[in-house]
Parts: structure tokens; C-alpha cells; sequence
């Protein structure tokens, strides 16, 4: 299927080692009962709506594995940001979260920057969107695809929602894309309802800092 208007975007598969993935399942699930439901930014503060954002997060984070994570990440950096077709910058903040998508579980359309309220609290920028995916093997949950919508052209009618790229939340995938673009989680089925069999995911992002502008290149 075409997708014209498609935002540059990177899929990595086997991002990280076998042993590194299975500690971070065995992470995710020894501390099961830290996870709570996840929240959205609304006019600067962090509110539960599950009829927009359904899903688990993990209120420890990657715990000890956060800074061998963020190793992983920053090690692609450069082929991340050019593949993405954004300009090289300092990287100001690198921003992670544990995420566990259950039964029913989804995120409506929406972008990965702040809004105006949350932005003035904040002293960075979100420029790059990592969501990397995990799960037991064999898969035991189906769905919890990413939509990723490309850009209206100029003269789209109103109500006209162009085609999305579906992504697939395959074991040991990365997915990256500017943070300004659109996408959404579809929704996942999970019909035994145990926490193990959910769809895992660490979302990262990589901030610039608002006085720090993007490197120019060229001659």
C-alpha cells in the first residue's frame, strides 16, 4: 500500500543482545505490582484517561538497566537522526518510560511534543521518538500495531485522514521517528488477561535544549 506523505521513520530489528532482552522481561515482570496506569499531559498536568491512553506504566522505570539502555540508544544516535532526516544536535535529556499494553489496551492519535503549557515547564525539547518493543515468546497477544500517519498535503478536506503505516510490535524491535509525528497504538487483545502476556515496550525520547540549536551542516 502507498503511503504518500509518509514521515521518515527507522525500524531496527534485534536492537539489543538476547540476554539484555531477557532482563528486561524479567525486569518488567518480577516488578509487576509497581506498574499503574499511565497518564497524558493536559493543560500541565498528568491525568488518567483511559478513554484516550490505556495502558500500563512502570512507576520504577528500567530500574538498573535505565543507564545501559540509554548506552544502547544514544550508541545509534548519529544513524537514527539521519535515517529520521533530522540534523545532528546536543542531546540535552534522554527520557525513558516501561509501558505494558493489556487487554484493550491503546493510545489515540497524538504527537510526542509538549504542548504549549507543559513546554514552558520544561528547559528541552523533545526532537526523537524511540519506542523499542519486547514481549514473551511465542507472542501471546495480538494487535498494538503503530500507526504512523503521514503529513497532510496543502487542500485536504476536513475529515479526510490520510492512510497510515501499520508498524508491527515484533520481539526486540525499534521503532524511531521525529517526535512531531502523528501516530497512534492500536489496540491490543490479550485474551488471557495475565500481565505476562502483555505487549512490553520502552519509550524514549531525545530532548535538545530550547537555547541550543541544531548543528548546521554543509560546507
Amino acid at each position: 500500500m502507498s503511503h504518500p506523505g509518509l514521515p521518515r521513520h527507522l525500524v531496527i530489528d534485534n536492537f539489543l543482545s538476547e540476554d539484555f532482552v531477557a532482563d528486561l522481561l524479567e525486569h518488567a515482570l518480577t516488578n509487576q505490582d509497581t506498574f499503574e496506569p499511565t497518564t497524558v499531559m493536559r493543560d500541565g498536568q498528568h491525568l488518567v484517561d483511559l478513554k484516550f491512553r490505556n495502558s500500563l506504566r512502570c512507576k520504577l522505570g528500567l530500574g538498573p538497566l535505565k543507564e545501559a539502555y540509554k548506552a544502547q540508544i544514544l550508541l545509534r544516535c548519529d544513524e537514527i537522526t539521519e535515517a529520521i532526516g533530522l540534523p545532528a544536535f546536543d542531546i540535552a535529556r534522554t527520557e525513558t518510560e516501561l509501558v505494558a499494553h493489556h487487554d484493550n489496551a491503546f493510545f489515540g492519535s497524538h504527537i510526542d511534543t509538549f504542548t504549549q503549557a507543559s513546554l514552558s515547564q520544561s528547559d528541552s525539547i523533545r526532537i526523537v521518538s524511540c519506542v523499542y518493543y519486547f514481549h514473551l515468546q511465542p507472542k501471546r497477544f495480538s494487535g498494538g500495531e503503530v500507526a504512523v500517519y503521514p503529513f497532510f498535503k496543502p487542500g485536504t478536506k476536513s475529515g479526510e485522514v490520510p492512510e497510515p503505516l501499520l508498524i508491527e510490535p515484533r520481539n526486540n524491535r525499534l521503532v524511531t521517528f521525529p517526535s512531531f509525528v502523528r501516530h497512534e497504538v492500536l489496540k491490543v487483545r490479550c485474551p488471557g488477561q495475565n500481565f505476562a502476556d502483555s505487549r512490553f515496550a520502552v519509550n524514549c525520547w531525545l530532548h535538545r535544549a530550547k537555547s541550543s540549536p541544531p548543528h548546521e551542516t554543509g560546507a
